[in-house]
């Protein structure tokens, strides 16, 4: 195949050697310089926002630091990370020539946020850098009290007998997996013998008490015990981390080593897993976020959508899809912050289609450091493979395999 041209705008300002790694990382990013890119569909998480705190008060007698902002709100340094990676993927498409280097046709670009404030304030401030002065509106559900189909995480099959089944999967999965160390690490820090949680439900040993399974049918799973209690205090340690807190008010100060946020952060990884992971739950809860998906990708008019949803919908649709196992280096949790899955459709020269799908994302550090991604700070980045579409060198699966696998939904 011959090679497609790229064509890269540079400032007079830049040295040789920056242009250089501007062009070079462009080709890095993509691997398929002989290829045309036709299409991007980017997945997000939101950004950096407020912890839930409703009942972490309960779980130990030490004071909380306070947020400017109520819970689960996206912070002002969420806000600015993201127009920083809005900024910078922008220049990634057009230097691909996906998208002119003026404000697109807004029939070409879509963007669709989740109707919670973090999400949508998400989409806004990647917009806003991504495309400034332009009139790309940020689409979402109008009615707020009203969960978005598309992102919404609920088990949709309504029987008895399948919610039994649920729950058997869920009490197999919290007996095979241990986080002995991890809750032992944890409440050295909280000490949840002396809390109200221990006072007035009993809980009082993270390593030893049982879970208790909270499931209503057409309702959020959810569970009451050490990895709920753990998951909403590492949830508060890590957004105090992210949002920059000075050291002393993240954990008090308890957190003195990367190993120790290695330990902890297996809690919110392992809930995050029981609870909206279950083999037996995880398609029929991806089904609509990925017919949304679908829907998009048989619509020839869209080239750039942005979907901006949260970690839940993330680990949904890597599992449920057959996604290949895949490490974020640097990074402690598996579905950071502002991270984005990018689908990639591209052509060549033959007419033939393929997709390439990488997961670009900040570091742990980096999100900490909130320092200006570029070509010499970019984000990371992970090629990922899906079972059914077997990749090649360049990380590229034929795209009709891709499509029959999505088709299934």
């Amino acid at each position: 195949m011959s090679k497609h041209r790229q064509v890269f705008f540079f400032n007079s300002t830049r040295t040789v050697n920056e242009m250089l790694a501007v062009t070079f990382y462009f080709l890095l990013l993509s691997g398929v310089g002989c290829l045309h890119l036709e299409q991007v569909l980017i997945f997000s998480r939101h950004n950096i926002r407020v912890s839930f705190s409703n009942h972490i008060d309960e779980y130990t007698n030490k004071i909380f630091p306070k947020w400017s902002k109520e819970p689960g709100l996206l912070t002002e340094k969420g806000a600015l990370l993201e127009g920083y990676m809005g900024e910078y993927l922008t220049k990634w498409v057009i230097e691909n020539q996906l998208l002119p280097g003026t404000c697109p046709d807004t029939e070409t670009v879509l963007v669709y946020a989740n109707n919670t404030e973090r999400t949508i304030a998400t989409a806004k401030a990647f917009v806003d850098a991504a495309f400034p002065d332009c009139n790309i509106n940020v689409n979402y559900e109008k009615d707020l009290k009203k969960y978005d189909l598309t992102f919404n995480y609920y088990i949709h099959n309504t029987t008895e007998s399948y919610k039994r089944k649920v729950v058997e999967e869920i009490e197999e999965m919290l007996a095979k997996y241990k986080l002995t160390d991890a809750y032992e690490e944890l409440d050295k820090i909280i000490d949840i013998k002396h809390s109200k949680k221990c006072e007035r439900e009993g809980f009082c040993d993270l390593v030893h008490d049982k879970n208790i399974i909270l499931y209503h049918i057409g309702e959020e799973l959810e569970l009451n015990g050490p990895l709920t209690i753990g998951n909403e205090v590492v949830d508060n340690f890590i957004m105090s981390y992210y949002d920059g807190r000075p050291l002393e008010e993240v954990a008090w100060g308890e957190i003195t080593s990367p190993e120790q946020w290695k330990v902890l952060t297996k809690i919110t990884a392992m809930d995050e897993q029981i609870r909206f992971n279950i083999p037996s739950a995880v398609k029929d809860t991806a089904r609509p976020t990925i017919r949304y998906i679908r829907s998009i990708f048989t619509n020839e008019n869209i080239k750039f959508a942005l979907l901006v949803g949260h970690d839940v919908n993330l680990n949904l649709i890597t599992n449920a899809l057959g996604f290949n196992p895949f490490v974020l280096k640097e990074q402690y949790e598996p579905y950071p912050v502002g991270g984005k899955i990018i689908f990639q459709k591209w052509k060549d020269v033959a007419g033939d289609y393929y997709l390439k799908v990488e997961y670009v994302y900040l570091s742990w550090d980096q999100i900490r450091d909130g320092v200006k991604i570029n070509f010499q700070n970019p984000p990371l980045r992970v090629t990922l493979g899906i079972k059914d579409c077997a990749i090649d060198k360049n990380g590229l699966c034929p795209w009709n395999d891709f499509m029959k696998l999505i088709n299934k939904y």
